[in-house]
Parts: structure tokens; sequence; C-alpha cells
């Protein structure tokens, strides 16, 4: 994937990993698209979207939705933080421990994304 240029900010993460799942082929089989963000500013913008998933924040109750997207925040001392994201409808995250709900503008951000980069590479 290549070295991360930036996000050296002890204070945020050094990029993100969002990941969707697509639509399952004939045979049963799906590819996922994904996209590596880097810039500081837009790793920023993806972390505000899910307030104190560093601390692995926890909701009181666990609902059955399907993951629509997964999402990685790489932390500076190595550590990942893995959250599931439901779809708009629902509007919830976790990170295991129960859903919270997500920023509505988290949306908004991904249909932006996955609209102007088609061919899911390297986000800069």
């Amino acid at each position: 994937m290549g070295t991360v240029e930036a996000g050296e900010d002890e204070k945020g993460a050094t990029q993100v990993l969002i990941l969707a799942p697509a639509p399952l082929d004939r045979d049963g089989a799906g590819r996922w698209a994904a996209w590596r963000i880097v810039n500081p500013k837009v790793v920023a913008k993806i972390e505000s979207f899910f307030p104190r998933y560093r601390a692995r924040a926890a909701g009181k109750q666990a609902g059955a939705w399907e993951t629509a997207w997964e999402v990685y925040f790489d932390l500076p001392n190595g550590e990942s933080v893995h959250l599931s994201v439901s779809g708009a409808e629902e509007a919830a995250w976790s990170t295991g421990n129960g859903d919270l709900r997500v920023q509505a503008e988290f949306y908004r951000f991904v249909e932006e994304l996955t609209r102007r980069h088609e061919a899911p590479a390297a986000v800069k």
C-alpha cells in the first residue's frame, strides 16, 4: 500500500482504512472496495463521526443490523481500532461492545467518497 506520509500528530490517527462489501456475483463471491485515507485533515474529519472510538465506547444495547462499512483507524502507537458501521437506516456503529449513533455526516462523506473515487485507491 505504500508509506504513510502524513498524520504524524500524536493526537490523531495516522490513517483510516474504509472497507465496503460489494454485492455477491453469480458465483457467490463479492469483492470489497477499500479506501485508504492519509490526509490528516480528512482523517480528523472521519474521527469526528465516531466520538470516543479510541476508548472503545460501548452502547447499552446491541441491535441486529448488517454491517455496511468497516472502518479501521491506525493510531500513532501502532494500535488499530476497528469499527463496524451499519447502513444509514440504522445509523449505528460498534467496536463490538454495543451500538452507538453514527453522525449523519459519515454517510454523506462515504457517498461522496464512492462517487469521486470509483476505483478505490489511496485518498490524499
